[in-house]
């Protein structure tokens, strides 16, 4: 008689084989979800801990990141035009609804904020 196995050892060998492999792919990824939502949960903290103690050029940044994507959203349906300009007659007309809204002092803080804040930027 020969040592080879049976088909059904065979079967068996492969199958406690695959469910060895299983568990650890679980286990790996029961880790990595872990360690990812660790990760995330300790960057919301951080950006809620910044928020909190810098709103206004959180409020800003948001502000200018709304803007853009309003600029992009609505450049397609609008006839071609500079795009400094476009941004310039939409900064203006933020501008003026935000004189009427805001009480002058607040407005000082946050326009001189935005100053800062557009300085740094680029394309601005």
């Amino acid at each position: 008689m020969t040592n080879e196995p049976s088909l059904s050892d065979a079967e068996s060998n492969l199958r406690s084989f695959a469910e060895k492999e299983a568990q650890v792919v679980k286990e790996k990824s029961a880790e990595l979800y872990h360690n990812v939502k660790s990760k995330g949960e300790d960057a919301a903290a951080c950006a809620d801990e910044y928020i909190r103690k810098r709103p206004l050029p959180v409020v800003a940044g948001a502000l200018v990141f709304g803007l853009a994507i309003g600029y992009l959203a609505s450049a397609s349906r609008r006839e071609p035009a500079c795009l400094c300009s476009r941004l310039r007659g939409h900064l203006d007309d933020a501008t003026d609804q935000a004189r009427d809204l805001i009480p002058a002092d607040l407005l000082g803080d946050l326009s001189s904020g935005l100053s800062r804040f557009t300085h740094h930027l680029k394309f601005w």
